[in-house]
């Protein structure tokens, strides 16, 4: 949240109250991509019935953005709120080569050689 909060550089009573929304918008986020996870794992029997559970928690977690793009318009101007979603990508972005920079060469083990 400090990257973004940074990024937005907004005055002190726009970041209280921007940090708190976004809090709220990352656990009801976390919250879907949980189910998400565990739809995807192999437990899961009818392969039809998974691809229909990760469409819909896909469905939930767009629904969930457009949501929270409101309530930021309602403490931010729109330009602001484009920063939030941009951010968030380039921190994942980042996190991610810094992970890949971390492990030691070689493929995944979760990859099979050539991807």
């Amino acid at each position: 949240m400090d990257y973004i909060s940074k990024r937005l550089a907004l005055p002190p009573d726009q970041t209280i109250k921007f940090e708190a929304l976004y809090l709220r918008y990352m656990q009801e986020i976390g919250a879907v991509r949980t189910l998400r996870r565990i739809n995807n794992t192999d437990a899961q029997a009818n392969g039809a019935d998974q691809v229909n559970k990760d469409l819909e928690y896909e469905s939930e977690i767009v629904e969930i953005r457009r949501h929270y793009a409101e309530e930021f318009s309602k403490i931010m101007p729109p330009e602001k709120v484009s920063v939030i979603f941009k951010s968030e990508q380039e921190f994942n972005k980042e996190a991610l080569i810094n992970l890949k920079e971390r492990k030691p060469n070689g493929p995944s083990p979760a990859l099979p050689p050539g991807n």
